[in-house]
């Protein structure tokens, strides 16, 4: 089993603690995620001594087991900044150790002059699949991921403006955005985002946590996303602690009934299960998360209902709410009619967990007596059209014999 492990560097005492720490870690079998904890107030050179003497560490080669790192601050203001030298520290620290595979920043600042070499790093380094970082805003994503063969790509609060190179890279096909916040200087231009969204093949997720302050940014960039013809997204979440407006709830739902793309959707936003039709018409979905809470109990079983019973492709379920009985008793009647749902869930309520895995035995009954019946009703075909086609096919046999006797 897996575990992690974290590494502090607060005051200069630290520095051998982590030095020898971080060695450790790197050599131990069962620890596959290293975060680093800097406090960015010690003087630049300071902290590159330290990663001087971090990134000349190398695991021994019986190691194989991938791993991560991850660059946080305990100084959430400030960031640490890769310029040409760390960068070839940390080049030379990756080339000796090939099991580093993810990496992850709290922040990341790249100076624009050393785009080419922070690019190199990755295109020197193709071990590395998975990347993670909250970015700067003048970060130019597209020069610093450009031609880079990446698993996962994951952006938190992008800077909108530099989003159009990164979204048409080809070479990383899986990108994430979490927009955890969009801020005021985020100016989008409608018309160029939606031709990035018709176009591009990389992106996959996308998370937005609709804030108040946030809205009008939000609704310009939903506005775009849902009426373009984007065909590579896979996965969509929505956060709001409050309720949309109807326009914006409008305009969501038309997307998502109409969607062919979507497997994973994710909803917690308030009113957005007060009517499921739009969920009953997505023809794709598989996984789904919805907040069906309403301060306590179990809000909408009806509705919950409705979407079990009627949507032909959800196979996985999430609820937030705590069912009641009478709850129980509604969803396991809409089970008994449904063709697609194998599993149903509640988070936040581990009493829940004993009668949720009841009617997750319950949904394998019903599955299995479906599939008992299909093979039976198959048997039963076949005895009654083929068995005659075959007496068909020996009485034709019959006649050629006769005809070539005489």
């Amino acid at each position: 089993m897996s575990s992690r492990i974290k590494l502090f560097y607060m005051e200069h005492h630290d520095e051998h603690n982590i030095e020898n720490n971080f060695i450790i870690a790197l050599n131990n079998k069962k620890i596959d995620h290293i975060q680093i904890i800097l406090s960015w107030k010690h003087r630049e050179e300071e902290l590159k001594r330290l990663l001087r003497e971090l990134f000349k560490s190398k695991c021994d080669d019986n190691i194989t087991m991938q791993k991560s790192i991850y660059f946080d601050n305990i100084n959430r203001k400030s960031e640490l900044v890769f310029d040409k030298e760390i960068i070839e520290m940390f080049d030379n620290f990756l080339s000796n150790n090939k099991i580093i595979n993810k990496i992850q920043w709290y922040k990341l600042e790249v100076k624009p002059n050393h785009y080419k070499s922070f690019n190199q790093l990755f295109l020197n380094n193709k071990q590395i699949t998975e990347i993670e970082f909250i970015a700067k805003n003048d970060l130019e994503y597209g020069k610093l991921f450009k031609n880079c063969n990446l698993a996962k790509l994951v952006i938190r609060s992008p800077y909108m403006l530099q989003l159009t190179d990164l979204l048409l890279i080809k070479s990383t096909n899986n990108i994430h955005l979490l927009f955890e916040e969009m801020k005021d200087d985020d100016i989008i231009d409608l018309d160029e985002m939606e031709n990035v969204f018709d176009n591009t093949e990389s992106l996959k997720y996308i998370y937005i946590n609709i804030k108040e302050k946030d809205i009008h940014n939000i609704y310009k960039f939903l506005t775009c996303f849902c009426n373009s013809k984007n065909k590579s997204i896979t996965g969509l979440s929505l956060y709001s602690k409050y309720k949309i407006d109807g326009k914006m709830m409008d305009l969501i739902k038309n997307y998502i009934a109409n969607n062919k793309t979507i497997i994973d959707l994710y909803l917690c936003v308030p009113g957005m299960i007060e009517d499921v039709e739009y969920l009953i018409e997505n023809k794709t979905i598989e996984t789904l998360f919805l907040n069906n809470k309403k301060y306590h109990g179990f809000d909408n079983k009806f509705l919950v209902a409705e979407i079990i019973e009627k949507n032909e492709t959800i196979t996985n379920l999430t609820l937030r709410g705590a069912p009641d009985q009478n709850s129980y008793k509604i969803l396991f009647d809409a089970m008994k009619k449904s063709c697609a749902l194998r599993k149903i869930e509640c988070v936040e309520h581990v009493e829940c967990d004993k009668d949720f895995g009841k009617l997750n035995n319950e949904i394998k009954e019903i599955h299995k007596i479906k599939k008992q019946y299909l093979k039976t009703y198959l048997i039963q075909y076949a005895s009654h059209g083929i068995i005659p086609m075959i007496q068909t096919i020996n009485e034709y046999f019959d006649l050629l014999k006769i005809e070539i006797g005489n």
